[in-house]
């Protein structure tokens, strides 16, 4: 028995938020890469799966890099970049918390 995960539409719905799930960590840890492998494609379906999974995570919100399928595998690499850092800036005054002094 064979377990198709990648159906014409794409990959499933699950397999897809679990791509962006390890992407968003990978982005939060500073970047890397994000490996997929999915023995249970036939190799000539790696490209066009590793299309969908990058489109998925690039439309909310991850940068990537470089893409790379590996000739004749069911294995693939997206470079998954540092998610952006974001500034606050403190006031100048101190600010008291309400319970001081209790």
């Amino acid at each position: 028995m064979r377990i198709t995960v990648f159906r014409r539409r794409g990959p499933s719905s699950a397999l897809l938020k679990n791509y962006l799930a390890r992407a968003q960590a990978i982005a939060s840890a500073g970047g890397g890469n994000l490996w997929l492998i999915e023995p249970a494609l036939a190799p000539e379906q790696m490209s066009a799966f590793t299309e969908a999974v990058a489109r998925h995570i690039t439309a909310r919100g991850i940068v990537t890099g470089e893409v790379a399928v590996l000739e004749g595998r069911t294995s693939a690499r997206i470079a998954v970049l540092a998610a952006p850092t974001v500034e606050i800036t403190l006031p100048a005054e101190r600010v008291s918390s309400p319970f001081a002094g209790r």
